[in-house]
C-alpha cells in the first residue's frame, strides 16, 4: 500500500515539475505492441523508438496504427499507442536473419 502511494506521489511530483514520462510497453503479442506514455497527445518519437525496439526482436519494424487516451485520473493524459509489427523491406515474411 505504501509503495503504491509513493509511486503515485512520485508521478504527481514529476508532472508538476513538467517532466514527461518515458514510454513503457503495455502489451506485446508478436503481431502488435502497445506503448503507454504520459504527457503526450500525439505520436511521440520516443514511443515510436520503443515500439521499433520491441518489434525488432522478431526482425520487424513498428508501424503506427492508433492512439487512445487511457483512463488515468491524472492531470496529464496517459496515451496508449498501438503499433503493428510489420516485415522490414525486402523480407516478405519478416524472418530477417
Amino acid at each position: 500500500m505504501f509503495l503504491i502511494r509513493l509511486s503515485s506521489l512520485t508521478a504527481l511530483v514529476s508532472l508538476s515539475a513538467g517532466c514527461e514520462a518515458p514510454p513503457a510497453v503495455a502489451a506485446f503479442n508478436g503481431q502488435t505492441v502497445t506503448i503507454q506514455q504520459m504527457g503526450y497527445d500525439f505520436f511521440s518519437e520516443e514511443a515510436q523508438a520503443e515500439a521499433d525496439r520491441i518489434c525488432a526482436q522478431d526482425g520487424k519494424r513498428a508501424e503506427a496504427q492508433s492512439m487512445t487516451r487511457a483512463a488515468s485520473g491524472l492531470a496529464a493524459p496517459v496515451i496508449n499507442y498501438l503499433y503493428l509489427c510489420v516485415p522490414k523491406s525486402g523480407s516478405p515474411r519478416g524472418d530477417v536473419k
